[in-house]
């Protein structure tokens, strides 16, 4: 008699399910992605983006279909969110640091979790990727657009999607090196060509925002690509900065004030250190667990301190206004989780640059985009001395970066993602 074939039951309905969670948790990741820089009226969208790929997920672990997949960021991650919540516990303001907790942190890993362990194979990543290129099209002709009719430039700063101008310039940290960088080594001609007009698109919308911390940190970081490709392309790139320094009038005046010791560069240097001064008074109280987790925790302590940008001097000049933040993602870190939590994030910083620096010398494929995933993560912390990003939207594509990283370091093997 001719042996039976066993065949699992259900085994195509299983299979078409699988299938489909796999398309919701890209299309959710997707969704996200796209929408991360526009913050007016999508806070939903994002929550969608996040919640349709986590249903997904958790659909495909009863079915057995995935495992949870333990990065070298795990035990990190685990310890970071350990400190803030016992910064949440300490808080002046415990309601309003676990509603950040909740909206920021969880949000921030969830994202890292998802990608990393549902996106396998770097034909999946490069759509996450195609998206983040998408979107920056629209931010950045927005925030021109808003520039130049006045919508979104009230000061004559453009504000963007974002309607900061600090957080609008931040975001064109994480986009302009990923642009200029597929430019320079992307092997499709339409690829090659979208990443170049989208590098001077969303860098002339960098500039009208007239940030000139993210100004520096982003003309290091093209500088570092161009010349890294090559000597050519690095003279030439070094070129055109002096070009555009030296022929748009509104760049050279603002170059030349930062060099003015009698007008802005002291009240830049006077204003980041009072801030230093004044957080310092808020960390000598709260030295172990901070005041609390939350980017506006600084709106609770300003009646028992002067959390302005002068001096921490009684009583507060006139000229003095409450800020929002440190302006320096350490310091502001710091004062919120206190030593043990700026302890606990130097140490994830450090896993993950030990982890993927590791990983880049032994790639074979995608060494470039991972190169550029680092360098774009890099430019960032660098900012983070002159600003704080670590929050909301910015704080999310700062994990997504980490996430799309990691993630293509674990798909080594299967496929190039775009260069």
């Amino acid at each position: 008699m001719g042996m039976i074939e066993k065949t699992e039951p259900f085994g195509g309905v299983k299979e078409s399910i699988t299938k489909w969670c796999d398309r919701a948790i890209l299309g959710g990741l997707m969704l996200l992605v796209f929408t991360l820089p526009f913050v007016f009226h999508t806070a939903t969208l994002v929550s969608v983006g996040l919640l349709i790929p986590l249903i997904a997920w958790i659909v495909k672990i009863i079915m057995k279909e995935e495992k949870f997949n333990l990065t070298p960021l795990f035990l990190p991650i685990i310890l970071w969110g350990g400190a803030i919540l016992i910064s949440a516990l300490n808080s002046v303001n415990p309601q309003y640091s676990f509603n950040e907790f909740r909206g920021e942190y969880l949000k921030q890993v969830l994202l890292f979790f998802l990608i990393t362990n549902s996106i396998k194979g770097n034909d999946k990543l490069r759509y996450l990727i195609y998206t983040l290129l998408l979107s920056s099209f629209f931010v950045s002709s927005f925030a021109i657009v808003g520039y130049f009719t006045g919508i979104t430039a009230p000061q004559g700063w453009t504000e963007g999607t974002y309607g900061s101008i600090t957080r609008q310039a931040m975001y064109f940290l994480f986009l302009i090196p990923i642009t200029f960088g597929i430019f320079l080594h992307s092997k499709s001609r339409f690829i090659k060509q979208a990443g170049f007009w989208l590098f001077l698109l969303s860098s002339c919308a960098m500039l009208m925002t007239f940030i000139r911390a993210v100004w520096l940190v982003c003309a290091i970081l093209v500088l570092i690509l161009a010349f890294r490709k090559n000597m050519k392309k690095g003279l030439i790139a070094l070129l055109c900065m002096f070009v555009l320094t030296g022929t748009v009038p509104k760049v050279r005046q603002r170059i030349t004030d930062s060099f003015n010791f009698s007008k802005d560069i002291n009240k830049l240097t006077s204003g980041r250190i009072g801030l230093i001064m004044n957080s310092f008074a808020v960390i000598k109280d709260y030295p172990w667990t901070g005041a609390g987790y939350g980017p506006n925790i600084f709106r609770y302590l300003a009646e028992d301190y002067n959390l302005t940008d002068t001096p921490n001097l009684p009583p507060p000049t006139p000229l003095s206004r409450q800020e929002p933040d440190a302006h320096n993602l350490y310091f502001q870190l710091t004062v919120e989780t206190g030593i043990i939590g700026i302890m606990t994030f130097l140490y994830l910083l450090f896993v993950f640059y030990k982890f993927t620096l590791k990983a880049l010398h032994q790639m074979k494929e995608n060494h470039d985009i991972l190169f550029i995933l680092i360098l774009s993560v890099s430019g960032v912390l660098l900012y983070g001395l002159a600003g704080y990003f670590y929050e909301d939207r910015n704080g999310l594509l700062f994990w997504l970066f980490i996430s799309l990283a990691v993630s293509i370091i674990h798909n080594e093997g299967k496929g190039e993602i775009i260069l």
